[in-house]
């Protein structure tokens, strides 16, 4: 079983190695049947993924990440949350702001990355977080 200790854990190593472009990281942490849906709708497997990021027509240069909620699902651990950055596709920076959704199944050699879906979030939606009331701040 997973927890949300574990989660966070390997949720940092993730991002980390996106924003590194660690290919042999990011291998090992995201499951070889991973859908991940970017939020222009493009649907990526893991190797197509991969395939991006190690090509240079998608690179991050910084990942700040918030609001997670940790929804229990059997054997898998549900990770809606808020996310910033800057991205580079093909070339050009552009910041970036989206809701996303994570998924993280358990295995035996720890937890993996299953599914990944990211809305875009509109310019100028600041809004107070719903937990805290505070403005998001990622």
């Amino acid at each position: 079983m997973i927890d949300e200790e574990q989660i966070r854990a390997v949720d940092d190593r993730r991002t980390a190695a996106m924003v590194a472009g660690d290919l042999p990281t990011l291998r090992e942490l995201i499951a070889d049947d991973c859908r991940y849906v970017h939020s222009t709708g493009v649907s990526d497997t893991k190797d197509s993924y991969l395939a991006a990021i190690e090509s240079g027509a998608l690179a991050y240069t910084w990942i700040g990440t918030a609001e997670h909620i940790f929804i229990r699902a059997g054997d898998a651990m549900l990770v809606p949350h808020e996310m910033r950055a800057e991205l580079v596709r093909s070339g050009v920076p552009e910041p970036y702001r989206s809701r996303a959704v994570a998924v993280w199944r358990a295995t035996p050699d720890g937890p993996r990355l299953i599914y990944f879906q990211a809305t875009a979030l509109p310019a100028g939606a600041d809004r107070p977080s719903p937990e805290t009331g505070k403005p998001l701040a990622v």
